[in-house]
């Protein structure tokens, strides 16, 4: 036989040995077949962790600030007080006159020199109409004092309307400033001095540069954030195949590249069924949102995450 048919031979022989299972499957093959599969299997991609909640806290009106009372990552409970701002002298003009009841007494002036005008011309019109009881008088005298009485009584309902409006004005705007600033401005009542109190339980999760102790600061500036660290969420875009592949509920493995050695289960939360593309030409992609439990604070919003499902 000769060595080219020798050799056909052995190739046939050797494939048909492979395929009837006779000839063992290499090691390595075997290995990297297994993670094909396994790769197949495998949902993995990336996201961000942020807080599960944030609130912003705002200073509201121009001021100076007094004191600073907590630190960047400092644990904060609701209603505590962050800061103490005093208020500008243009900021405390301005809201003296809108809690001011001035012009309440204004009203309440003119009413009763209205009542007592009232009470002088009930007087001379009952004396005339004794006097026109006696034909002392004729009917015709008693037309001026009875149109100068209604005008006086038209004028004071006039003005009673008006009072009760501005009253109910006064009252909702100083209501909506108590529940800004709380029970220290109300009628005639301004503070001097203001506290921003945290909105929240949580931490400080991001302080503004411009506030400091003495520092002035705009109203409408954010002073700083309070979020909720546990639990923390991982917020990500998983491709439209792989979002069909898992549902809320389901449990995942976290790992960080900041935190080497570190793994952490997280929960499928949410997925949104609207893909944050539309396009047709454009790969499909659906945010989905994971919860982490946070108990030790070792997260922080920012950092890279992770996320792989084994299904």
């Amino acid at each position: 036989m000769s060595s080219s048919v020798r050799a056909a031979f052995a190739v046939v022989l050797g494939a048909t040995l492979w395929a009837g299972g006779a000839l063992p499957v290499p090691a390595q093959a075997q290995e990297s077949g297994s993670t094909l599969m396994q790769s197949a299997q495998d949902i993995v991609f990336q996201g961000k962790l942020s807080s599960s909640l944030t609130r912003e806290a705002t200073i509201l009106f121009d001021g100076e600030i007094e004191e600073l009372r907590v630190r960047s990552g400092q644990a904060v409970k609701r209603g505590e007080v962050l800061l103490t701002y005093r208020l500008t002298p243009e900021v405390m003009a301005s809201l003296r006159s809108r809690v001011s009841s001035a012009m309440i007494s204004e009203f309440e002036a003119k009413l009763a020199g209205i009542d007592a005008e009232a009470l002088g011309a009930r007087t001379k019109l009952k004396e005339l109409q004794s006097l026109q009881a006696g034909n002392f008088i004729p009917e015709g005298r008693l037309e001026e004092p009875r149109n100068a009485l209604a005008a006086l009584e038209a004028q004071r309902q006039f003005l009673e309307k008006a009072m009760s409006l501005k009253k109910r004005l006064l009252d909702d705007d100083i209501a909506q400033l108590k529940s800004l600033l709380g029970d220290v401005i109300g009628h005639d009542k301004v503070p001097t001095t203001v506290q921003l109190k945290a909105p929240i339980d949580g931490h400080v999760t991001t302080l503004a540069p411009s506030v400091r102790p003495n520092s002035l600061v705009r109203g409408g500036t954010v002073a700083m954030t309070v979020g909720v660290l546990d639990p923390m969420l991982v917020r990500a875009q998983v491709y439209e195949t792989e979002a069909l592949r898992i549902k809320p509920g389901d449990k995942a493995i976290m790992t960080l590249p900041s935190l080497p050695g570190n793994s952490f289960e997280v929960i499928l939360s949410r997925v949104n069924l609207t893909p944050t593309t539309q396009g047709i030409d454009q790969p499909t992609f659906y945010e989905v949102e994971l919860t982490a439990p946070n108990p030790e604070l070792l997260l922080r919003e920012g950092l890279k995450a992770q996320i792989a499902f084994t299904h």
